[in-house]
């Protein structure tokens, strides 16, 4: 564990600045955290992200990713 970072933890205080000045809260995806954490930490830009339903069988998950590609301007060949 190389990256291993220690945190100090403690109970907040009733005159803890958090209490006196609030603090906002900003709700943000899973999916937009991914996308903006990779583009800052790798220099990657992401040109498409799209879900893909893992409930289905392995063919339509297939053809449904080869759709996908080609619609973003991938070629295929098979």
């Amino acid at each position: 564990m190389a990256n291993k970072r220690k945190y100090t933890l403690s109970v907040a205080g009733e005159d803890d600045p958090i209490y006196k000045n609030g603090f906002n809260l900003h709700p943000i995806s899973p999916t937009d955290r991914y996308i903006y954490s990779r583009e800052k930490n790798e220099n990657v830009k992401n040109d498409f992200l799209v879900k893909i339903n893992t409930k289905k069988d392995r063919k339509s998950r297939l053809q449904h990713l080869i759709k996908t590609l080609i619609k973003n301007g991938w070629s295929f060949n098979g």
